[in-house]
């Protein structure tokens, strides 16, 4: 999943210890990104929605997306995250558009953070 990958990617940068960050489970990870200051708490509801929405189709073959899980999942996401693609979210015209357009800001929100921390710049006034 490219938002793990991600997220792995982010934590590799202040512990340097891809493998181990590898093998702890997804909710770990966003909880010790905001524990070790690298990561906004606010970021954490989206993240654990994600992570809701994919232990939804790993237990339930059947499981389809519905509309009340994407506006549940945009709820989550803070309002920074939102920003970023609120104008793609209110312009989608299916339920799958969406949804992209929230992992997207998850993704780009992450990011963010990987960008700032190689640049060496501070971001601790970023932390909520």
């Amino acid at each position: 999943m490219h938002i793990e990958a991600t997220l792995n990617e982010l934590l590799g940068k202040k512990l340097k210890m891809v493998r181990e960050i590898e093998r702890l489970q997804f909710h770990k990870k966003v909880v010790l990104a905001v524990s070790l200051r690298i990561l906004p708490n606010v970021s954490q509801g989206g993240l654990f929605y994600l992570n809701h929405l994919r232990n939804q189709f790993g237990h339930q073959l059947d499981y389809q997306i519905s509309e009340t899980d994407v506006i549940n999942f945009w709820s989550a996401l803070s309002e920074e995250m939102k920003e970023s693609m609120r104008n793609e979210y209110e312009k989608a015209p299916s339920i799958r558009q969406k949804l992209a357009a929230c992992i997207v800001a998850i993704h780009l929100d992450i990011h963010t953070f990987i960008g700032l921390i190689e640049e060496g710049t501070p971001i601790d006034h970023l932390l909520k």
